[in-house]
């Protein structure tokens, strides 16, 4: 069962491209955040006060999770193969297009990858 306009689109588009999807209320991180790549942590990502998650857990950070009362979220979704460049682009534009379509959302894309191993969101 699902509560929201946004958590069904993000589990249509978890089924269609078979990968996993994060969410976070954007509200509820502080400072910057940071995503990173590190030998030790693999892939994570925090906030001014914390490591909200890690190795591709990072959908389970109680601090930052959605609730009735969210406004603005955060999605995020590792791509590894098999999906390919080209797809991951068709999720970037699906999802893009849902979140306007229905969720009157304003989007920006940050992708990171073995060239690009940070980025932070302000």
């Amino acid at each position: 069962e699902t509560n929201s306009v946004l958590k069904n689109i993000i589990l249509y588009l978890q089924l269609k491209y078979i990968v996993p999807i994060g969410m976070d209320d954007y509200n509820q991180i502080n400072g910057n955040l940071i995503f990173d790549i590190s030998k030790q942590n693999g892939l994570f990502y925090k906030d001014k006060k914390t490591i909200l998650g890690k190795k591709l857990d990072y959908w389970h950070a109680k601090r930052t999770e959605l609730t009735k009362k969210s406004t603005d979220a955060l999605i995020h979704f590792p791509i590894l193969p098999p999906l390919t460049v080209k797809k991951m682009r068709e999720l970037i534009k699906e999802t893009k297009e849902l979140l306007t379509a229905f969720c009157s959302a304003k989007t920006t894309t940050l992708i990171l990858g073995k060239n690009k191993p940070k980025g932070i969101i302000k």
